[in-house]
């Protein structure tokens, strides 16, 4: 099995047994939020997948600082979308 989907799949099961309250929390975003820039760190510091996670990882923080829970979440899911995406498949960046 690929490692990259593993990872993945660890990660969303950790992730996910953080979620089993009825209502995620900012700090839950934000620790969400750290372990997938840790993930991001690993690559360069030029690399455009790097780049394009903390970016949405940013925004996220944002919406989690505005009281925006869900749509941090989504951010989140997004930049770890961004560093696995689906098999073949190709980030594009202009």
């Amino acid at each position: 099995m690929n490692t990259a989907l593993l990872c993945r799949a660890g990660l969303s099961l950790l992730l996910a047994c953080g979620l089993a309250h009825a209502e995620p929390t900012v700090e839950e975003c934000w620790r969400r939020a750290d372990a997938v820039e840790s993930m991001a760190q690993r690559l360069a510091a030029d690399d455009p997948v790097r780049l394009e996670a903390e970016h949405l990882l940013r925004e996220g923080r944002g919406e989690g600082g505005s009281g925006e829970i869900e749509e941090c979440l989504d951010y989140v899911d997004a930049a770890l979308d961004a560093l696995n995406p689906p098999a073949g498949e190709k980030l594009v960046h202009p």
